[in-house]
């Protein structure tokens, strides 16, 4: 991950904890000693989901420019952007934006010279990926893909059959 990333690390971390909680809350119920933190749910799961968000892609800008895409993210997570291959050693990816609890964030320019990736944790609001080239003179062409991988609440149940009940069981 780029620079600066541990924070805003830390922060999806607790907003996955948040929405854990809530889902924790709300299908169970039950709180603890006065306190507002719910109840451990052994059902409860994360889901890993992945989109492809830019399929793969041949883009172009000019000298000193940059490329960018801008999306609406519904959940906490990270972004991957792939350069496949790039006409430049120059080439840098920078993926920022703002979250929907007003928190704004950006990886900065990461250089991924000819080929690389750059992965940056974000926020459910609106994030912006930039693919750039530092050249001054010549233009460039990169060959991309982009890819959001997030996570949500899952109830991992099955249904079984127990003397004509539906019971639900969880499954680990």
């Amino acid at each position: 991950m780029g620079k600066g990333s541990t924070a805003l690390l830390i922060i999806v971390a607790a907003i996955l904890g948040f929405l854990v909680g809530g889902a924790l809350a709300s299908s169970s119920g039950h709180f603890s000693n006065n306190s507002s933190l719910p109840t451990y749910h052994p059902r409860l799961k994360l889901k890993e989901c992945c989109e492809t968000l830019v399929g793969y892609k041949s883009i172009s800008e000019p000298a000193g420019y940059y490329v960018y895409y801008t999306f609406t993210l519904d959940y906490p997570g990270y972004v991957e952007v792939i350069v496949c291959s790039s006409t430049t050693t120059n080439t840098y990816v920078e993926i920022c934006g703002h979250s929907n609890q007003g928190i704004s964030y950006s990886s900065g320019q990461v250089s991924v010279g000819t080929a690389g990736h750059e992965s940056f944790p974000v926020l459910p609001g609106s994030a912006e990926v930039r693919i750039g080239n530092t050249n001054l003179i010549n233009g460039a062409t990169e060959n991309i893909k982009i890819i959001y991988v997030y996570y949500v609440p899952s109830y991992a149940t099955n249904t079984v059959a127990i003397a004509g009940r539906d019971t639900s069981v969880a499954i680990s």
